[in-house]
């Protein structure tokens, strides 16, 4: 969005530009007009009122000056009126040409157009020393407002690029906004999982830890005091030590012997079966009651 309006705005400030050029050569025109006017004596202009019946160019002339200044009538009476006032010359100097509307535009152009030679240099000094000045001042403003004319569009656009740009960077601005707002809940949101997961982490350490000190305690039990009890006997009491520590699944020989170490015990079993033992005090074998008493304190530590 950014591009295509500074590349619009690049075009509008080339115009703007050749506009500006125009109008500081016609501003030249509207100067050397307007010193012009100061100029005109005073006794010129009474002699122009002192006419009973002005020359074609005089009227002509002074129709152009009236209409640019907004005055409607341009009878001969009401053009005297204009020219007895002691500021006549101030109001025509300070004239603004922005005042000019179209239709008033219109007019005096068409007018300019139709009476051509009443607007001569040379034709409106041999009407009246004072008419040649405003003949000349009414041509400049006439152009003048020609210009203004043609870069009205330009202003109007160029100020809706302004409001398209500022519009672009107020959306910009907000966006960019969210997008910090964003970046902070995020960041809050991974400090507080981070914590959570520390939590987490530590929570699932003890369980882990109070769960593997419960398998150790079931399986000294098991092997303290089942050792030289029947299959029978065992599954009963062991079902009953699942149940009570909540370790269902739990097998007390897999958890102090790998499957290696369980066939070596199974073998020294058989060997010891060979000797009478008394009931429920049968030893699983002196490698065995060590590995479990190795596990024990490895959990009590």
């Amino acid at each position: 969005m950014q591009k295509k309006a500074a590349k619009k705005s690049k075009l509008l400030a080339e115009k703007q530009a050749d506009a500006d050029e125009a109008l500081k050569a016609i501003s030249r025109s509207m100067t050397e007009a307007r010193s012009a006017v100061g100029s005109i004596k005073s006794e010129s202009l009474s002699e122009i009122r002192s006419l009973r019946a002005p020359p074609e160019a005089i009227r002509d002339i002074l129709q152009a000056v009236l209409l640019f200044m907004g005055i409607l009538d341009t009878s001969w009476e009401a053009m005297r009126k204009f020219l007895s006032k002691s500021s006549v010359k101030d109001e025509i100097i300070n004239f603004d040409a922005h005042r000019i509307t179209r239709d008033v535009h219109k007019k005096v152009s068409a007018l300019v157009k139709s009476k051509e030679a009443s607007f001569d240099p040379k034709n409106a000094k041999r009407a009246s020393v004072a008419a040649a000045p405003l003949a000349a001042w009414v041509t400049a403003n006439l152009q003048y407002s020609e210009i203004l004319e043609k870069i009205s569009p330009l202003e109007q656009e160029k100020n809706e690029l302004v409001s398209n740009l500022s519009r672009a960077e107020k959306q910009i601005q907000k966006l960019s906004q969210g997008l910090l707002t964003v970046d902070e809940k995020v960041a809050g949101l991974k400090e507080k999982f981070e914590v959570l997961m520390k939590e987490a982490t530590q929570i699932k350490i003890d369980l882990e830890k109070e769960q593997v000190e419960r398998y150790a305690l079931v399986t000294a039990a098991f092997v303290t005091y089942l050792g030289g009890c029947s299959e029978e006997t065992r599954t009963e009491v062991l079902k009953l030590f699942r149940n009570a520590f909540s370790i269902q699944d739990f097998d007390p020989v897999a958890f102090c012997a790998t499957e290696t170490e369980q066939c070596v015990y199974k073998t020294n079993i058989l060997a010891e079966l060979e000797e009478p033992r008394s009931a429920c005090r049968f030893s699983f074998g002196g490698e065995y009651r060590n590995a479990v008493e190795q596990r024990s304190n490895a959990v009590s530590d």
